[in-house]
């Protein structure tokens, strides 16, 4: 049969189809390097964000048998284990799935790591451990042990401040990651409603908490409540868990600007003041949508990215990409506007923290599609269909002017265009998890039950 004839037997959308994937392959370089491990650390069975100084390695896990959540500790040059952070589970699955690592992106800032724990506490450890020989907080958990972390404070949002804090029994669901500037440390809370765990519950979806705070200040130093806010608590749709933007101003000067952008538990818009915590302006979108992940700063827009939580009632609609005008959201107490809406019955929605660069937002939607699309005006550039486990939380990292997404084993190449240019840059063997990091020539990367340290020499562009 003739090349013809087999076109002539296609419908439209088959001889789309044949059109994409052609395009596709020409796009499509296979280099698949292979880097040299450098080293290699046991976790427990699950692997969260990794971040990385440049002396030490850190990353959330769980014990082998899921009894515990830890947050590891490691020497960036040699992989040798410096200390874990042990937190207890909560007494039910449903709020703190035994599977799960601790999904916070933990916050190195100078010799202090801050993150959010499985039981709903921003905790506060000396990045050094004990190996200073100093005592910087509470007294050790299980004596002179010096792999125990070295803890500053902590702040139980549960005890202190009456927060419902809830999980997602199949894959776990991504958590509050602390936002620190100065001597504040910025961070959602977690606190949630019942959708979805009406069998756990015994009666309808409902606020528990709808009073207790949605975002929260800390001070750095000793952990002391500066403010919270409930913007959005008492209309919470699954819960709080998208932590605030730092607002710069146009002329990028962060202190000048002194607000926040928060997207409440009830997918709306929230301006705050930093310095008190107070609700300066909210959107008046009527979507009914929310956010697992921050609001994203892309140049001349602030750009929310919605989804439709597991359990929640909402059905037949699909949610949206929207952008609002950065300086007049942080210069005026005038109600947040959409400038535009993306719209796509192949958007999802995304668990995967979006990436800006030249213009270009980047979105992994829940069905493994990658969607470029144009911040100015919401217009879609491009996509691409990739074989992405999305469940796993694996993130997207811009190198140079490259985009980098792990697909399985392999670590993908889209260069920063609005055309679609893919290549595979390198085959790591492994399967990644949530984050990982690049630092100088290194490739930090885990996939659960063990972190990597790979050499990239030159093999990334």
């Amino acid at each position: 049969m003739t090349v013809f004839a087999i076109f002539s037997r296609l419908s439209r959308r088959q001889m789309c189809v044949v059109v994409m994937a052609a395009c596709v392959s020409r796009t499509l370089a296979t280099v698949a390097n292979e880097p040299e491990l450098l080293w290699k650390a046991s976790l427990g069975g699950d692997s969260g964000p990794v971040v990385a100084s440049s002396e030490h390695v850190v990353v959330g896990t769980r014990s082998p048998g899921g009894d515990v959540a830890e947050v590891r500790c490691f020497a960036i040059e040699t992989g040798k284990h410096l200390w874990t952070a042990v937190h207890e589970r909560l007494e039910h699955a449903w709020l703190d799935n035994p599977r799960s690592a601790i999904r916070s992106r933990p916050v190195i800032a100078g010799d202090r790591v801050v993150y959010y724990s499985n039981r709903a506490e921003v905790v506060c450890v000396d990045l050094n451990g004990w190996s200073d020989d100093e005592d910087d907080g509470t007294a050790r958990r299980f004596g002179n042990d010096a792999s125990e972390a070295d803890v500053v404070w902590k702040c139980d949002l549960r005890e202190e401040l009456n927060v419902f804090k809830r999980d997602e029994l199949n894959v776990g669901c991504p958590s509050p990651s602390p936002l620190v500037i100065g001597d504040r440390v910025y961070c959602a809370t977690g606190n949630g409603a019942t959708h979805g765990l009406e069998r756990f519950i015994g009666q309808k979806p409902f606020v528990v908490s709808p009073l207790a705070p949605a975002c929260i200040c800390l001070s750095l130093t000793n952990g002391a409540l500066i403010w919270s806010s409930s913007a959005g608590s008492a209309t919470t749709i699954h819960s709080s868990v998208a932590s605030p933007l730092f607002g710069p101003t146009t002329s990028g000067n962060l202190k000048s600007a002194n607000r926040l952008a928060f997207t409440g538990g009830d997918g709306k818009l929230y301006v705050l003041s930093s310095e008190d915590g107070a609700t300066i302006s909210k959107s008046d979108n009527n979507w009914n949508f929310w956010c697992w992940q921050s609001p994203v700063l892309c140049d001349t827009h602030i750009v929310l990215c919605t989804s439709i939580p597991p359990g929640t009632p909402i059905s037949g609609r699909n949610p949206v990409v929207v952008g609002f005008e950065k300086d007049s959201l942080f210069t005026s107490a005038r109600t947040p506007r959409q400038q535009w809406l993306f719209r796509d019955a192949g958007y999802e929605g995304t668990w995967v923290p979006p990436v800006y660069a030249g213009g270009i937002l980047f979105v992994v939607t829940n069905s493994g599609r990658l969607l470029a699309i144009d911040a100015r005006n919401g217009q879609l550039l491009w996509d691409d269909e990739i074989d992405y486990e999305v469940w796993e939380f694996p993130e997207m990292k811009l190198y140079n002017d490259t985009l980098l997404i792990p697909v399985g084993t392999e670590l993908y190449g889209y260069k920063v265009a609005r055309v679609r240019e893919r290549e595979i840059l390198v085959d790591l063997g492994v399967l990644l998890k949530s984050g990982w990091s690049i630092v100088g020539d290194q490739l930090l990367a885990a996939d659960g039950n063990s972190l990597y340290s790979f050499k990239l020499n030159e093999l990334l562009p």
